[in-house]
């Protein structure tokens, strides 16, 4: 079995593998100045007789085992420029090298660095808690889409398969509109009409207070417009009087609903 392993300044990626545990007569590990990333195994433990383990300079993740305890002829140790955190183990030999053996990592804690740990538990838990609210929020979200949705094909289909089953339903549906959009125009023709007629009796009535001889002029006035807007028969003065009333009139239409049949 071979006693030292130096691979460093490599470029070599992936993680440490978990079979590096059964070189039990391993006693130097440099795997320093590499791209490796993950956590650093706890399998690593297993080598009681390591002297040297270089892990500087990667992109190692997680805590430091508190584990390597066990390494008890370890003499040099270095984890600088990863991205471990966590506090170091204490009451350990891990605690009795010095700074550069730990530095580059921003979130690592605890003697022999100036860093102190905080219990993060509390911060966890709303964190956890905060994450939870924001997924149920979300799903209370998609769920209430989705029931608007469905909710509104279904009526849809509801509405519209009773009519395109049903030829009766239809044509009722269909002369209910009619009779609506029939009345509604019919309102606003009386409206209408209703409006202009005020315009043109305002000045009417004016000219009526102002006349000097109000019994001759207001009479013949009378007779004018009657015969105007009711537009009467002018009988000739050769017609035989006897021939009038065998004349069939018919009944004039109302102003207000002139598009209506009129009838005799």
């Amino acid at each position: 079995m071979p006693r030292a392993i130096s691979i460093r300044n490599n470029s070599l990626s992936g993680s440490i593998p978990f079979e590096i545990g059964q070189l039990q007569f391993l006693q130097q590990l440099d795997l320093s100045i590499n791209n490796f990333s993950g956590n650093i195994p706890n399998q690593i433990a297993n080598l009681t007789k390591l002297e040297r383990l270089e892990l500087s300079s990667n992109c190692l993740s997680g805590e430091i085992p508190s584990s390597l305890s066990n390494l008890h002829f370890l003499s040099t140790f270095t984890v600088a420029y990863n991205n471990l955190e966590g506090p170091i183990p204490t009451g350990t030999q891990l605690q009795g090298f010095s700074v550069s053996a730990f530095e580059g990592n921003l979130k690592l804690c605890s003697a022999p660095l100036s860093n102190q740990c905080f219990p993060s538990n509390g911060n966890d838990e709303d964190e956890n808690e905060n994450n939870q609210d924001l997924d149920d929020d979300e799903d209370q979200s998609l769920w209430f889409g989705l029931s608007v949705v469905i909710g509104f094909f279904v009526g849809l289909l509801g509405f519209c398969c009773p009519l395109l089953l049903k030829r009766t339903w239809r044509y009722a549906y269909f002369q209910l509109l009619d009779n609506i959009q029939f009345m509604v125009y019919l309102k606003w023709r009386r409206l209408r009409r209703r409006k202009a007629q005020g315009q043109v009796q305002a000045p009417n009535q004016k000219d009526k207070v102002k006349s000097s001889n109000p019994n001759s002029e207001t009479e013949s006035t009378n007779r004018s417009e009657y015969a105007n807007t009711s537009k009467s028969f002018m009988v000739p003065d050769n017609f035989q009087t006897t021939s009038l009333f065998n004349v069939q009139v018919k009944a004039r239409c109302p102003e207000d609903e002139e598009i209506l049949m009129c009838t005799d």
